[in-house]
């Protein structure tokens, strides 16, 4: 639902990508607990430490799309 919102919002660009990596990383993150793998670091998965990965990345092209959209706006993006 999120990401056709998105979609259909076309003033937003450069938004659906990270939307995706956030939502994919905090549901990987989670289905990570049902599943029995072995825990590596600090008691995490793999998947899981990919799926942390996968939300980072995320969250860092939001904020570089909201930044670089305040710089080319001239103005304070809402």
């Amino acid at each position: 639902r999120v990401l056709f919102r998105s979609i259909e919002n076309r003033e937003k660009r450069g938004i659906l990508y990270p939307v995706f990596l956030i939502t994919y990383g905090i549901l990987r993150f989670f289905v990570e607990f049902l599943r029995n793998t072995s825990k590596n670091i600090y008691g995490f998965s793999n998947g899981q430490l990919f799926a942390i990965g996968a939300l980072i990345i995320g969250v860092l092209f939001l904020l570089v799309n909201h930044a670089s959209e305040v710089k080319y706006n001239g103005k304070n993006a809402e």
